[in-house]
């Protein structure tokens, strides 16, 4: 998004500078932490379908699986923690989070975490005062929140709040206090959803980073620099500098010839939404197969990557549409393309279109 930015700044002659910060959801979440409220507790324990364990519970929290254990009530104590917890487990270790002795276990294992993150933030300008802003793909402004809260506890938040732009905003945004949000592309947060145009791993897909996932910060030389996960793969790494070629192309050809005072006028938006409905739901085989072996993750410590789109036959879709193998976050029209189900691709996208899918999945899968 930074290299895109710059050509837009230097199209338009913008009175702007970015700046490009090193994060993730890893590195955020617990510096974050204060106290187990709603925000703190779906970060704690999200799992698509509700598939975290305790083990990934304590990982999150920084924590050895004894150190929380010993506040297990008896709903807990004999449940192994590699075992996927069930809703009213969940539940139950929701009480536990919220016990005054666990809430400052975690506090001390945080605050370490919030006072480094805060210095790397102040290093790179995030500051006091009104001269910034924060740009990101989207979609739920977590990620903001938690810079917020890190940035309120070492008392370098704005009193304006922290203000953030997004290709795209869901319906379900977290908002810190006085913080803003500002959507591009969508805001779901004041219209009906779009279907067609919802699988926000295609938007982060085309805007993925070439490095690898930032899981702290640590003090080198008097800087605080980031500390890396493993890195990627020759492959997604040539993959994702090309797709950050095309998107730079892309956006010099149209911002020579749209202005910025021109942008909500020239119909600029709702062709951006039609060439990506397109990209998500009617992908041709190149593109299907070769963004679609892209390996990604829906959990914050990325332990369940799979690729971006792995081919599926009609016995594989009869049986997830059937409840018998439920789908996780992925992209399926690009499945269906790779497994040759044309068929099974128009189905699925007119259940989208109709917004049928949703309602199918609560009413009929019960999830």
């Amino acid at each position: 998004i930074k290299e895109v930015v710059d050509i837009l700044i230097a199209n338009w002659s913008l009175p702007l500078q970015t700046h490009y910060l090193y994060c993730s959801r890893e590195s955020l979440m617990l510096p974050a932490y204060r106290s187990t409220g709603d925000f703190e507790y779906n970060w704690i324990t999200w799992g698509y379908l509700s598939s975290v364990t305790l083990n990934e519970v304590c990982c999150r929290l920084n924590l050895f699986p004894y150190q929380l254990s010993v506040y297990f009530n008896q709903q807990l104590s004999n449940i192994p923690f590699d075992r996927t917890l069930t809703t009213e487990e969940l539940l139950a270790l929701r009480e536990i989070l919220s016990l005054e002795l666990v809430e400052e276990l975690i506090r001390t294992h945080a605050k370490p975490l919030a006072e480094i993150t805060a210095e790397y933030f102040n290093q790179e300008g995030l500051d006091s005062s009104d001269c910034w802003a924060i740009v990101d793909t989207g979609w739920r402004g977590r990620s903001q929140y938690a810079l917020s809260s890190i940035l309120e506890g070492a008392g370098l938040r704005p009193q304006r709040g922290v203000c953030g732009y997004y290709l795209g905003l869901n319906s379900t945004c977290c908002d810190y206090l006085n913080d803003t949000l500002n959507a591009f592309l969508f805001d779901w947060r004041k219209g009906s959803v779009n279907y067609l145009l919802n699988n926000f791993l295609c938007f982060e897909l085309l805007f993925a980073a070439s490095h690898a996932r930032t899981l702290g910060y640590e003090r080198q030389e008097g800087r605080i620099v980031p500390v890396f996960s493993l890195l990627p793969t020759d492959d997604e790494v040539e993959l994702s500098t090309r797709q950050h070629l095309i998107a730079c192309q892309y956006t010099d050809r149209v911002s020579g010839q749209v202005s910025a005072e021109e942008i909500n006028s020239c119909m600029l938006l709702p062709s951006l939404c039609k060439i990506m409905t397109e990209f998500i739901c009617w992908p041709d085989y190149r593109v299907a197969n070769e963004y679609g072996q892209l390996m990604i993750a829906s959990e914050m410590r990325e332990r369940d990557m799979q690729q971006m789109a792995p081919p599926m036959n009609y016995r594989q879709f009869i049986k997830s549409a059937l409840g018998a193998d439920k789908i996780v976050g992925f992209w399926p029209q690009a499945s269906m393309r790779r497994g040759s189900m044309r068929g099974a691709m128009l189905v699925y996208n007119l259940f989208l279109k109709l917004r049928l899918l949703d309602w199918y999945r609560r009413v009929f899968l019960r999830y």
